[in-house]
């Protein structure tokens, strides 16, 4: 027999920046397993801690895979192996990696 252990956090959802998608106040629950397995894929949410915000938890949706090239508006970025490219529902008011770059 199999014992699978759920390794999930809670987190309130603080700001605006995922709207409509996420509403602040809202409660939303992170497997921090999810990836073990796979890579994220393009449109999905995730929980990341950047280096840069001193482990603050933000969601953002993936919009870049490895090796991509992204582009937000006159701005452009080129993935590497492993680095992914997150934005906000509402890029214009987002925390995301238009501010702090691509993540693993």
């Amino acid at each position: 027999m199999r014992v699978q252990l759920w390794h999930g956090q809670l987190c309130r959802v603080v700001g605006h920046s995922m709207a409509p998608r996420l509403k602040a106040g809202e409660l939303v629950v992170v497997d921090k397993g999810a990836y073990r397995s796979r890579d994220p894929r393009r449109g999905e949410l995730v929980a990341v801690r950047p280096a840069s915000l001193d482990g603050k938890v933000l969601v953002k949706r993936v919009v870049g895979l490895p090796h991509e090239r992204v582009r937000v508006g006159r701005r452009a970025w080129t993935l590497g192996g492993g680095e992914f490219f997150l934005l906000g529902e509402q890029p214009d008011h987002s925390l995301d990696s238009q501010v702090f770059g691509p993540v693993n």
